[in-house]
This record gives structure tokens, C-alpha cells and sequence, in this order.
């Protein structure tokens, strides 16, 4: 190990805990009105399922908000949760300014969890709540 490496250890450990490099810096959804200018908005998204994502790289133009980006994506979806770069959902009917970079912007379509549930729980036929952990457990026969 070099003296560069070794000094390189050091900066990167703090009371005996290796921190490891700096985090990435966040490339989109940083926002502001200069963004409001954009003639048209580069969209990366990502359609986020149970067993494989699909990725697009389409345009937006002006005016666009975040439904507008789902339907871009050019396949109907049941993924309603609209996720940012670091995984915090955004509103539906935000413009894509607010969250944009550059004039590009970076977004995830994803299940919501409760709804998916839901709608197994209802395909199965199960009438039981024991699926829900959160459901009263069953009174307990007289004896």
C-alpha cells in the first residue's frame, strides 16, 4: 500500500468506521424557474416491476407535468406511485420543471404496495383479514 493510499484509508475512516466514497451528486430534480424556460424536456423513466424494469428515454415539451411523462412512456401501467431519482413520490400534476435539470429529468413508475395487496388478496378470494397484521385477532371461544 502506497502513502497516498494509506493517507487516502485514513481521511476515509473516522473512528474506526470506513465511510467509503462521497455520494454521487443528485444529477436531476433539482428545479427553479429558469427550467420553466425549457422549449422541451428530455424524460428518463422507469417502469419498475415485480421481476424486471423497462426503461424510455423520451421527449416532453413545454407545459408538461408528471402524468404527461407517464403517458409518454407509451404502454398503459398499473405503477401509480411517481418516484424521483432518490425514490420520494411526486404529485401527479406537477410540472416537470419543478423537478428537472438541465431540462432533463429522471423518473420511476412503481406499485403502490397497499393497492397490489389489495387487489391479490381480492384475486385469491381470501375473506380472512389474518393477512393484515394490523386486523383484531379472532375472540377466543367461551370455555
Amino acid at each position: 500500500m502506497s502513502i497516498s493510499d494509506a493517507g487516502k484509508l485514513a481521511k476515509d475512516t473516522v473512528k474506526g468506521v470506513f465511510i467509503g466514497p462521497e455520494p454521487s451528486p443528485k444529477r436531476f430534480g433539482i428545479g427553479g424557474k429558469e427550467e420553466a424556460s425549457c422549449e422541451t424536456f428530455r424524460a428518463f423513466l422507469t417502469c419498475r416491476g415485480y421481476l424486471s424494469s423497462e426503461k424510455r428515454a423520451v421527449e416532453l415539451p413545454k407545459g408538461s407535468n408528471l402524468e404527461d411523462a407517464r403517458r409518454a412512456f407509451g404502454r398503459p401501467m398499473r405503477q401509480t406511485r411517481i418516484l424521483d431519482e432518490d425514490g420520494y413520490e411526486l404529485d401527479a400534476a406537477s410540472p416537470v420543471w419543478k423537478y428537472s435539470k438541465n431540462c432533463n429529468i429522471s423518473l420511476t413508475f412503481a406499485f403502490d404496495k397497499k393497492t397490489e395487496l389489495d387487489i391479490a388478496v381480492d384475486s385469491f378470494g381470501i375473506k380472512s383479514p389474518s393477512w393484515n397484521p394490523s386486523a383484531k385477532a379472532p375472540e377466543p371461544p367461551p370455555p
